[in-house]
């Protein structure tokens, strides 16, 4: 499991949305947790707005995994 705060994606994927930063990293990782996903990033837009009730920015996380690693790790 490996662990990204939201803004080291956009760092790292600039020229990428949002599905496609998250796409790309789990691709590369396999399992990947990624954090502080609700509030504005650099680009001054948030990751993601998946809960949009939730009242504790700094704790909204998303958990991912690819396919390819969970049936791999099912053999």
């Amino acid at each position: 499991m490996f662990l990204f705060l939201s803004q080291e994606l956009l760092d790292k994927y600039p020229n990428l949305d949002v599905n496609q930063r998250e796409y790309e990293i789990s691709k590369k990782y396999g399992a990947v947790f990624i954090y502080k996903i609700g509030y504005n990033l650099t680009n001054n837009k948030p990751h993601s707005s998946r809960a949009k009730d939730y009242d504790d920015w700094n704790l909204m996380a998303i958990l991912l995994f690819t396919i390819n690693y969970m049936i791999g790790q099912l053999n």
